[in-house]
């Protein structure tokens, strides 16, 4: 595009970054001497401001931007006159984000699962701005409290060699975690109850909560349960891809157990004595019914979508999600491509939020919640790591939901179920 001098000119800005310039844009008391006039040479200035996460933002006097671009999404300015405010498309859209920016301050936002543990090198470290999707610095960007770190086991033989190594492997990850959170802790914290992800977000640091995800990992023995609930673990996912001792898997194409297994009903009683969440992602539908049966807590689905809306084995039934919310339990809408859409590389946050929506008509605005999967395949167009997490609270605020929906749904359902849980 060009300006009215016929240079090209356009200004890109992080979406997580547009807090700074949405102050500016969404105050109509702002906008005509803000925005509207052309600055000087004098005024050719960069602007740096770390807590909004803008790092350039250039004027080359004294043209005015002809396009603004939003994380891939371009306003034209061009049929502006520089010396009018401007339209209420422009003032809709960045009141949107500023709105939104707004929210997730006073919200407690937490993301109910990622696998970025199987990261943790000896070189990586969480705290700078690393390739994966997860680091503090985009939790910063996307204004996000808290994020959940699976210890992900891969299902192997269930023997009694095996069986240890699968231990042994759950025991390093959270040994790295740990690290992780040592090597930063003016940034953040280990997190075990709701009341911690307050308390953090009130000191400024974030929250890191500890998942397992598949039972394997705690073995056949009863005692490692309260070992890694003692080493911080809120969450255990009964199974992954295949059948385990515990239960069935959706994605195994034979039943094992046509459900729980004898020993698997006695994981759920400890569990339940422990105040450990049970989690129902990759669970078959043997399982979860079995779960429900015999859990006297309220369960939860870490990340999984709706099955109605695609049908796939990871996907949660309409009658699952109904029973899910009469238990009190929670679902975790997952970011994982081809979870949502048959065609996965043109998934996007459309075809998320038609799976998000869908969840809140079925079982209801008290029982659902965002589990992105990050760094473990979850990430589409438009959200693809902890700093695109605005975009959601954006649409979200598009499709009429008010402060306290979005509120419940950033982490406020999660957050009561744990509570629940783990008040025994």
């Amino acid at each position: 595009m060009k300006t009215n001098k016929g240079k090209m000119r356009k200004i890109t800005i992080n979406l997580a970054a547009v807090a700074a310039f949405c102050i500016v844009v969404a105050s109509p008391a702002l906008v005509s001497s803000s925005c509207a006039t052309p600055k000087t040479e004098q005024e050719d200035t960069t602007i740096i401001r770390e807590d909004s996460g803008i790092t350039a933002l250039k004027y080359s006097s004294p043209e005015v931007p002809s396009s603004i671009e939003f994380c891939g999404k371009v306003i034209d300015l061009s049929r502006f006159d520089r010396h009018e405010r401007m339209d209420r498309e422009l003032l809709a859209f960045t009141y949107m984000h500023s709105t939104s920016l707004q929210m997730l301050k006073k919200a407690n936002s937490l993301d109910t699962h990622t696998d970025t543990p199987l990261d943790f090198d000896v070189s990586y470290n969480i705290g700078t701005r690393e390739k994966t999707q997860v680091c503090l610095p985009k939790m910063r960007e996307g204004k996000l409290d808290g994020q959940y770190l699976a210890c992900w086991v891969r299902q192997g033989p269930c023997d009694e060699e095996n069986s240890l190594k699968a231990i042994d492997r759950v025991d390093e990850l959270i040994r790295h975690i740990y690290r992780q959170v040592e090597m930063n802790g003016e940034q953040c914290a280990i997190a075990r109850t709701p009341d911690d992800l307050s308390r953090l977000k009130t000191e400024g640091k974030k929250a890191f909560y500890i998942g397992i995800e598949n039972g394997y990992g705690i073995g056949k023995d009863l005692k490692n349960i309260t070992r890694f609930h003692d080493a911080g673990v809120t969450y255990i996912t009964l199974c992954h891809t295949r059948n385990n001792d515990i239960c069935d898997s959706s994605s195994d194409t034979t039943a094992r157990w046509n459900g729980l297994s004898p020993y698997g009903r006695k994981v759920v009683k400890e569990m339940n004595r422990l105040g450990i969440m049970i989690d129902l992602s990759h669970a078959a539908e043997s399982t979860f019914w079995d779960v429900l049966k015999y859990s006297k807590a309220p369960v939860i689905a870490s990340h999984s979508s709706a099955s109605a809306i695609y049908r796939h084995d990871r996907n949660l039934t309409d009658e699952q999600l109904r029973a899910l919310a009469a238990h009190g339990g929670v679902a975790q809408a997952c970011l994982v491509d081809e979870f949502l859409n048959p065609d996965a590389k043109k998934t996007n946050l459309t075809d998320f939020m038609k799976h998000l929506l869908h969840m809140v008509e079925v079982a209801g605005i008290d029982h659902v919640g965002i589990g992105s999967d990050f760094d473990g395949g979850g990430g589409v167009k438009g959200c693809n790591g902890d700093n695109d997490f605005i975009n959601i609270t954006v649409r979200l605020l598009e499709h009429g939901f008010t402060e306290t929906d979005i509120a419940k749904i950033w982490g406020g359902n999660f957050l009561r179920v744990m509570k629940q849980v783990q008040t025994k």
